[in-house]
């Protein structure tokens, strides 16, 4: 069962969803980060990205604007003071929560995980 106590069903939209925590200054969230959003081809269709920090919304949008891509499908989200982070007992970053389409968690991963290996995952769950 899912530790997530915020509502992300609007996040989520009825798809895959991987809440990924980073800290903009950390050099594996930036990996992290790029890695997810350049690799188009293998990224399942359904899959919703989304990114959480509790930087400044300003400085969250500033790091969020050296990559491109799909607003749609991809939010860069403020956690104030970091209490969703805390909530979810994130000790490190980057740590992703990946969920299926009902919202139920299927699996954490702390630090860099490799777009092919989040992507199998739910090429396989599908």
């Amino acid at each position: 069962m899912s530790k997530f106590k915020k509502d992300f069903t609007p996040l989520a939209n009825k798809n895959y969803c991987a809440l990924t925590f980073i800290s903009p200054a950390c050099e594996h969230c930036q990996y992290q980060t790029q890695a997810l959003l350049s690799d188009h081809a293998q990224k399942p269709e359904d899959l919703r990205l989304a990114f959480l920090s509790d930087v400044h919304p300003d400085s969250l949008k500033s790091y969020a604007s050296q990559f491109e891509y799909d607003t749609a499908t991809t939010v860069f989200l403020w956690d104030e003071g970091g209490k969703i982070a805390q909530q979810m007992e994130v000790s490190s970053y980057p740590t992703m929560f990946l969920y299926d389409t009902a919202g139920v968690h299927l699996q954490t991963i702390v630090g860099e995980a490799k777009p092919s290996y989040v992507y199998k995952h739910f090429h396989d769950t599908h």
